[in-house]
């Protein structure tokens, strides 16, 4: 509080975070808070031309909802049973 009595208003904004969900459903599957921060260039993808924008999120630990089986084929599919959308692939290397 400033000597006026009045708190500053970037104090009562709260925190922005980024929610991540399925495109069919909008389960929400992660946050921007589970994100490993990187740099462009930092992870060596295969196949991928150094001039594109990277487009890949790196995640700091596998989420509690893919399935043991899925880990095993690298697919990652929607958790919620009705809709079990394909959201994507992963990769354990690097």
């Amino acid at each position: 509080m400033d000597a006026g009595g009045t708190q500053d208003m970037k104090q009562l904004e709260p925190a922005t975070e980024e929610v991540f969900s399925c495109r069919r459903c909008r389960s929400v599957l992660f946050t921007d808070a589970d994100l490993e921060r990187h740099t462009a260039g930092q992870q060596m993808l295969p196949n991928r031309a150094s001039s594109q924008p990277c487009s890949s999120y790196f995640l700091q630990e596998a989420p509690s909802w893919i399935s043991p089986e899925a880990l095993s084929e690298n697919r990652i599919l929607c958790p919620n049973p009705k809709c079990a959308a394909r959201l994507g692939s992963l990769s354990w290397s690097g």
